[in-house]
C-alpha cells in the first residue's frame, strides 16, 4: 500500500469514528434529557399543590429534580436557574395556577391541507395588539406587509437574542399566543424553558402537544416579548403534506378566438323562470365571481375566510334556508354585472 492510499484510509477510519462517537453523544443527551424530564415532572407533581398555593402568579424554576424559590419577574427566574443549573438540558420555568394547567385548541385549517406551523392566535394579538388585513399587520402606526397573509418573525429563547426567522399567519381560529414545531423547539433549546401540562389539539383524536416558552420578535411592529408556545409533535408534522397544486391550462389562441365568436351571455329579467336561471348559471363562466371555483348553487354561500386569508371561501348554509326564487337571483344577477 503506498502512503497516498494509507493516509486516504487513516482519514477515513478517523471520519467514521467521528461519525459514531457524534451519533453516541447525540443518543447520550436524549437519555439525559429524558431522565431529566422525568425527575422535574415528578417534582412538580409532588409539589403542585404547594406551589400554586404558595407562589400562584410569581416564576418558579424546577430543575435537577428541584423547586427552586419564587421570582417576581422571568428575568430574575431564569438567571437564577443559570446560575444553580446552568448544564441542565431540561426545566420548567412557569407561573403556578396561571401557566400550568392543561388547555385544548382547535386544529384550524391552516394544519391541514396548507401548513403553517407557527400561528399566532387571538390572545397573542391582543396582547400586542395587532390589526390584521389580508395585506399588513398593523400596530398603531406600524405597519407589517403580508402581501399573502402570512408575515415573518423571528423566534428563539426567552433569555438569547439568536432566533430563527419564520413565516407565520395569524388565525382566528387559535384561541392561545403561538404554535411552533418541535423542530424550531429542539434547534433553539426552548426545553429548558418547558411548562409543566399539556396542549390537546383537536377534540375527536386529540394530539398531545407539549408547552414551552419563547421570544417572539416583530421589528416591524415593535414586538419582543415572551408567549407560551404550543409545540406540534413531529410525528404530526410528518403526516400533514400539502395538497398538489393544480395548474389552470391556458387558453390557446384558437380557443379565445373560438369563444369570441359565440352570442354573449345576457343576464335575465325578472320574468325569467328559476330552471332558466338554473340553465343560465350554469353556463356562464366563474370569473364573474373573481374566482376560479365554480359558481355557488343554491345551498352556498361565500364568505371571507376567519383566519385573515384574502381568498373567498364556500360555505354551505342551513338545509333549512328557501331556495333562491327567480327575481331574487335575477337582482343578484345585476349586481354582480
Amino acid at each position: 500500500m503506498n502512503k497516498v492510499s494509507l493516509i486516504l484510509a487513516l482519514v477515513g477510519t478517523l471520519l467514521v469514528g467521528q461519525l459514531d462517537a457524534n451519533g453516541a453523544n447525540e443518543g447520550s443527551q436524549q437519555r439525559v434529557l429524558e431522565k431529566e424530564r422525568a425527575a422535574n415532572e415528578r417534582a412538580y407533581r409532588e409539589n403542585s399543590a404547594f406551589s400554586s398555593e404558595i407562589h400562584h402568579g410569581r416564576w418558579v424554576v424546577i430543575a435537577g429534580g428541584i423547586v427552586t424559590a419564587s421570582f417576581e419577574r422571568l428575568e430574575t427566574a431564569i438567571s437564577a436557574a443559570n446560575r444553580l443549573h446552568p448544564e441542565a438540558l431540561h426545566r420548567f420555568v412557569f407561573r403556578p395556577g396561571v401557566d400550568d394547567a392543561d388547555e385544548h385548541f382547535v386544529q384550524s385549517p391552516w394544519l391541514n391541507s396548507d401548513p403553517n406551523w407557527i400561528q399566532l392566535g387571538r390572545r397573542f394579538r391582543a396582547d400586542c395588539p395587532l390589526t390584521i388585513t389580508p395585506f399588513e399587520w398593523r400596530r398603531g402606526d406600524q405597519v407589517h406587509p403580508t402581501a399573502d397573509g402570512r408575515g415573518h418573525v423571528d423566534i428563539g429563547a426567552p433569555s438569547s437574542p439568536a432566533a430563527t426567522n419564520v413565516r407565520a399567519v395569524c388565525s382566528n381560529l387559535f384561541e392561545q399566543d403561538i404554535t411552533i414545531t418541535e423542530a424550531i423547539a429542539d434547534a433553539r433549546g426552548l426545553e429548558r424553558f418547558s411548562v409543566p401540562g399539556t396542549a390537546f389539539m383537536g377534540s375527536r383524536d386529540r394530539i398531545a402537544c407539549s408547552k414551552v416558552l419563547c421570544r417572539v420578535k416583530l421589528d416591524d411592529l415593535g414586538i419582543d416579548a415572551v408567549f407560551t408556545a404550543f409545540v406540534i409533535p413531529q410525528s404530526f408534522v410528518e403526516k400533514v403534506t400539502p395538497e398538489p397544486k393544480t395548474e389552470i391550462p391556458k387558453r390557446s389562441d384558437e380557443t379565445s378566438r373560438r369563444d369570441a365568436s359565440r352570442t354573449p351571455h345576457t343576464a335575465p329579467d325578472d320574468s325569467t323562470s328559476e330552471l332558466a336561471i338554473r340553465l343560465w348559471t350554469s353556463r356562464t363562466p366563474s370569473t364573474i365571481l373573481g374566482t376560479d371555483a365554480p359558481l355557488p348553487s343554491d345551498s352556498t354561500s361565500w364568505e371571507k375566510d376567519p383566519a385573515g386569508d384574502s381568498h373567498d371561501r364556500p360555505t354551505r348554509k342551513a338545509a333549512s334556508d328557501p331556495p333562491l326564487s327567480g327575481s331574487f337571483a335575477a337582482h343578484r344577477l345585476r349586481q354582480l354585472f
